[in-house]
């Protein structure tokens, strides 16, 4: 067993890609809010699990990926309950997805739980998942200081756990908008529009009007379905991590990259790193060079 599943603290996070297993004793009938992302697999028993606005029943075989953080609630458990699983943190999430598509960053929103057994394919995808959960053992569960080699091998590992999730689940035939809540499709259109524009366009107000709202209402969607974040710091979160991918995979100047990225001069988007990291552009680059 490890701790992290085993504390009764309301709030979890964590600052490095951590794996854990166990029952999830201080879930069972009470709520705790998971700041950080989350990827669980049941193992065996099973249970309800709650977000608040909806439920998804977990049996053996069933995973459930939330990236972004939320409210978590296990009722009905069965004695065998058990699950194994990595937290990693939402900007480590935020990182990786600047390199991937944006049908899987759309998928992984609106479909957080998936089943992996039933037909032969999704056996061996479960099996396949395991394999990555022991993977994640072997990295992740012991102390490690938190340096930029940590950081590039948690970004490996969940860059290849996702792209292995698209590959082997059905992203084309399930991906589309919710039609239970017109303001959860809206928001998960915004934040693959994020995805797909953020490099270029900064501001709300362009978002909102590709989603024909204003940016009021564009602010209480996302308050209202992503932990609380305005749209500015989904915007802000995205560009950061476009700037990280080019500072560490890329020979471009920082001058350069100010101007891949759309900003006015280096100064600017210096002064925008710095007030998210409390590091200069150069500085980062240097310590993910070592």
């Amino acid at each position: 067993m490890y701790a992290k599943f085993m504390t009764a603290d309301a709030s979890i996070d964590v600052d490095a890609l951590e794996y854990v297993e166990g029952r999830m004793e201080s879930l069972h009938g009470s709520s705790a809010i998971f700041r950080c992302g989350l990827c669980l697999v049941c193992t065996s028993g099973g249970c309800t699990v709650s977000t608040g606005a909806s439920t998804y029943n977990m049996t053996a075989g069933t995973g459930i990926v939330f990236v972004t953080g939320t409210l978590l609630q296990l009722d009905d458990c069965a004695d065998d309950l058990c699950f194994r699983g990595i937290l990693f943190p939402k900007r480590r999430f935020t990182d990786v997805v600047a390199n991937l598509d944006t049908a899987l960053f759309n998928y992984m929103h609106e479909y957080p739980c998936y089943v992996y057994d039933g037909s032969p394919e999704r056996i061996a995808a479960f099996s396949g998942m395991n394999l990555w959960m022991d993977m994640a053992r072997m990295l992740f569960s012991g102390t490690f200081s938190s340096d930029d080699l940590r950081v590039q091998e948690e970004d490996n590992f969940l860059r290849g756990l996702f792209l292995w999730m698209r590959r082997t689940l059905d992203i084309g035939g399930r991906a589309g908008e919710s039609s239970k809540d017109r303001t959860v499709a809206l928001c998960h259109r915004f934040l693959g529009l994020v995805h797909e524009f953020a490099s270029q366009e900064h501001s709300v107000q362009f978002y909102a009007d590709r989603l024909c709202i204003s940016p009021r209402y564009l602010n209480k969607i996302t308050v209202r379905h992503v932990d609380g974040l305005s749209p500015k710091n989904i915007i802000d979160d995205q560009l950061l991590a476009e700037i990280k991918v080019r500072l560490v995979n890329s020979s471009l100047s920082i001058t350069q990259i100010a101007g891949e990225l759309n900003f006015s001069d280096q100064t600017y988007m210096s002064s925008f790193f710095r007030r998210l990291t409390g590091r200069s552009p150069a500085d980062y680059r240097k310590s993910a060079a070592r």
